[in-house]
């Protein structure tokens, strides 16, 4: 499976590398302008895998994460205020575990 990953990584980077070089020895104008279609479409692919690999490995390291809300906001379970005058941060538990900080206006706060 790993070489299939690699194979699939490299292989628009190796048709990008190909086709700058063919482009380079045609004499043919149709060729060429398809030689450079092909190497931009190449790079696009890889950008796209690019992006898609980070949001990948973003989004597997953020779900293994204990902190941050899972499951939404508590609504039976009060929020806790934290703070001073004029600076007040509200912390709600979560459904699944993990808390969220919001700040909170002095109003807000039962007296």
């Amino acid at each position: 499976m790993l070489l299939a990953v690699l194979l699939t990584l490299a292989a628009p980077f190796i048709s990008l590398i190909a086709a700058l070089a063919l482009m380079q020895d045609q004499r043919i104008q149709a060729r060429r302008e398809q030689l450079k279609s092909w190497a931009i479409a190449s790079g696009v692919w890889l950008v796209v895998g690019g992006v898609l690999f980070i949001a990948i490995v973003a989004s597997i390291a953020g779900g293994s994460s204990s902190a941050g809300c899972k499951g939404g906001i508590n609504h039976l379970d009060p929020p806790s205020y934290i703070g001073s005058t004029g600076h007040w941060t509200a912390v709600y538990t979560c459904n699944n575990g993990g808390t969220l900080t919001r700040p909170a206006h002095a109003a807000w706060l039962d007296r």
